[in-house]
């Protein structure tokens, strides 16, 4: 029982450590090139937190495994690009889910390919700064773009899975909790689970 108090208590906290954890924890390990969950972590901490927050987590798992593992040429280019996936996410909370995870992935793949790739162009001196050397800059990192959306298809749906489905479990029996937002009038099919069964569920701490 205080365990589960415990839970509900800090659960948005322990989300946002674990994420933490697991995201830096990912990129210090061996793991095949672009195969990561940080972009799945940014998407989706745009569409679960709705605060500052769902920047500077994805913001600070780049920072901090960077640091350790050692800047590159255009590392700035690529914190923005982790900085703005958020903001798609938001865009597509509202969605459910079954388009959110899609939508969600490939927006941050896309993202993240076009931002990344344009301060490679930019830094690294690999590419003439001409039209031709931008669109050659693309093409080479192509084989790049796979890894990068499958880990975004396979780390969104985990992450957002769980979170909607252990929110509920947090929440109580989904069946008072329902005739609670019937008898209120708050129950909206469009709306995600988590936000159909507990108002004010985004976080903003």
């Amino acid at each position: 029982m205080e365990i589960s108090k415990t839970l509900k208590k800090y659960k948005y906290h322990l989300l946002i450590i674990g994420l933490l954890l697991f995201g830096v924890g990912w990129r210090l390990i061996p793991h095949p090139p672009n195969f990561a969950p940080v972009g799945a972590i940014a998407i989706a901490s745009g569409m679960i937190f709705q605060s500052r927050r769902a920047i500077w987590l994805p913001l600070a798992i780049m920072v901090v495994s960077d640091i350790i593992i050692g800047l590159y040429h255009g590392f700035l280019w690529t914190w923005l690009a982790i900085a703005i996936i958020p903001v798609a996410g938001f865009l597509l909370q509202h969605l459910p889910l079954a388009w959110r995870i899609p939508l969600g992935a490939a927006s941050a793949s896309l993202l993240f390919f076009v931002i990344s790739n344009f301060g490679v162009w930019m830094a690294s001196g690999m590419y003439s700064h001409t039209l031709t050397g931008l669109i050659d800059c693309y093409v080479m990192a192509l084989p790049f773009l796979r890894n990068t959306m499958l880990s975004n298809i396979i780390f969104t749906s985990l992450i957002l899975t769980a979170f909607e489905y252990g929110a509920i479990l947090l929440t109580g029996p989904v069946e008072t909790t329902l005739k609670m937002a019937v008898c209120h009038n708050t129950t909206d099919s469009r709306q995600p689970l988590y936000m159909r069964h507990q108002k004010g569920y985004y976080i903003s701490i």
